[in-house]
């Protein structure tokens, strides 16, 4: 979905760097563009495809398909890109082990992926491999796909048992991404006959074992494999760039939340860490473009008001947004162009679910722009799903959510139940919701609330999830971030917004508690439990405060 997309004008519209929400159109009819494109390229060539073929087929005006997709190229892009996104997405479940075995998860992962489209991306394979063309899997339109996949290699080395050496784990990252392109190539081709060769490729990654990443690489044969592979990958290596990038994401990771805070790289970030965001950020970097980090978040307050104190926002949300303001000035300092972060509220996705209604998440997004537009902000904007679907039919927007991008809810159990870190992310969300559900559900027995917040919490995944796909679609170029504590080698990059008693609160889960030497976000039954004193600002609650004789 390249309609947000402002920084590839010969592909997609051309404009500011900053997204133009009145122009997002329904992803309804972008999907059904693309799906119409899609068809027609298996069965007519992408050659023999015009753009009026397309819009005819998909029963849209010309002009409108020409304003959502500039070119036919985007729609191939749009592909591309979305594949990417969910092999990035899954990186995280690559398996422990050596560089062998998960370099070949990785292909499987990925071939299983490109399955569905096996026979669109055969028809696109004459100019995938054209050098000349804009789609060629090596020119500079393609570059920040293969940055995100290029992460995924690079995570697949650092974070393998025999990577004995960063740098040249870098090195041997970039000889795999070419190995991959020959396997995807090949399996275009002839699956059987890739499947036979990653075999191959396995065994002799198995054979060499630890010399891949101990040896001298200036003075072995596989340094020349490496720079025969990083000129085509990618462009030249420029060192203040990877220096630079690396600066910015520690700036990120000094504020990481983490499902593990005791983990040895919670301290010292590990090259993994690192791994599938650096190529993101250097690619960036390389196009002196603002770093774009997508924060989904700010969804409304939790109905439970032994936690919060009202349905608008509060001193919390406040401090939280001038963290994230702080965030971006110090990117900034260290990088010209500096950061957005663009925040992508959520309520409207599953509000349905938690018992807040709509009229609430309306209002609190209202207070959120309010707030961001007295700090003078420029570099901190909202996106929502009223931004995606137009009108008033919340309901059927977030069914149109669920129907175009959300997994079965099989699948979300499955990884639930296979995945330590997706497993962790449940007990979070399913803490939450029966926190909430017990507070305001008081006729059933906690028994009753627990079995049924099992279930609510599957489908908050589940739309969280289909949500967290759309905005990458929308925001091809960005990193993720999470208000969630997340796996520290995840795509998403978990930030804590503001000092709190645990590393799952959040401002719209609690409220800000001061003291004379700092503030905590903490459940409104602990700051009355402590004594504090409500405080009201422009008559509304906005936090408590202790003073000296409160009881500790």
């Amino acid at each position: 979905m390249p309609c947000l997309d402002r920084h590839d004008p010969p592909i997609s519209r051309a404009g500011s760097s900053m997204p133009v929400v009145n122009s997002f159109d329904e992803p309804l009819t972008q999907r059904q563009l693309i799906a119409a494109a899609l068809d027609l390229f298996v069965d007519r060539g992408y050659a023999e495809t015009s753009m009026r073929d397309i819009a005819d087929a998909a029963d849209v005006p010309l002009d409108r398909t020409y304003l959502l997709f500039g070119h036919k190229e985007a729609f191939a892009l749009a592909l591309y890109h979305r594949l990417s996104v969910d092999l990035e997405a899954q990186a995280s479940e690559l398996p422990d082990g050596g560089v062998a075995q998960r370099f070949s998860a990785a292909m499987r992962m990925k071939f299983d992926l490109l399955a569905p489209h096996r026979q669109v991306l055969v028809k696109l394979l004459p100019v995938a491999i054209d050098p000349e063309n804009r789609l060629s899997a090596l020119s500079e339109h393609t570059q920040r796909i293969r940055a995100r996949v290029q992460g995924v290699f690079q995570s697949v080395v650092q974070g393998a048992s025999d990577c004995a050496d960063e740098a040249n784990g870098r090195s041997l990252s970039r000889s795999l991404y070419g190995v991959h392109l020959g396997l995807v190539l090949l399996w275009l081709q002839a699956p059987t006959a890739a499947e036979e060769a990653l075999q191959l490729v396995e065994d002799l990654l198995t054979m060499l074992g630890p010399m891949l990443t101990s040896m001298d690489w200036e003075n072995q044969i596989l340094s020349r494999v490496d720079r025969v592979f990083g000129q085509l990958v990618q462009p030249a290596r420029d060192d203040a760039h990877f220096t630079q990038a690396e600066n910015i994401l520690r700036v990120l990771f000094r504020h990481r939340r983490l499902l593990d805070p005791d983990r040895s790289c919670a301290a010292h970030p590990c090259p993994q860490c690192f791994a599938l965001h650096l190529p993101m950020v250097e690619n960036l970097i390389r196009r002196e473009l603002p770093i774009r980090l997508l924060l989904p978040g700010f969804p409304a307050k939790s109905a439970n008001r032994t936690k919060t104190l009202g349905p608008l926002p509060d001193l919390g949300e406040e401090l939280s947004l001038r963290f994230l303001i702080t965030l971006c000035d110090e990117i900034r300092s260290l990088y010209p162009p500096g950061a957005r972060i663009t925040i992508c509220s959520d309520g409207r996705v599953f509000n349905d679910l938690v018992g807040v209604s709509d009229d609430h998440v309306s209002a609190y997004r209202r207070q959120i722009v309010a707030i961001i537009q007295q700090t003078g902000a420029d570099h901190l904007d909202m996106f929502d799903l009223d931004d995606v679907f137009r009108g008033n039919e919340h309901t059927l927007a977030r069914e149109e959510l669920v129907r175009q991008y959300a997994d079965d809810l099989e699948l979300v159990v499955e990884r639930t139940h296979q995945f330590d870190h997706h497993r962790a992310m449940f007990n979070g969300i399913h803490r939450f919701v029966f926190e909430d559900q017990i507070a305001l559900q008081s006729t059933q027995s906690r028994t009753q609330v627990r079995k049924q917040a099992k279930q609510t919490a599957y489908e908050v995944i589940r739309r969280s999830n289909a949500w967290s796909r759309l905005i990458a679609e929308c925001f091809p170029d960005a990193l993720r971030l999470s208000i969630h504590p997340q796996d520290p080698h995840s795509d998403k990059i978990g930030i804590l917004l503001t000092h709190a008693e645990d590393q799952w609160i959040t401002p719209w889960h609690g409220c800000v508690l001061l003291d004379a030497e700092q503030y905590t976000l903490v459940r409104r039954s602990h700051a009355e439990s402590c004594g504090a004193s409500l405080v009201l600002r422009d008559a509304q609650p906005s936090h408590y405060e202790r003073t000296q004789d409160s009881p500790t």
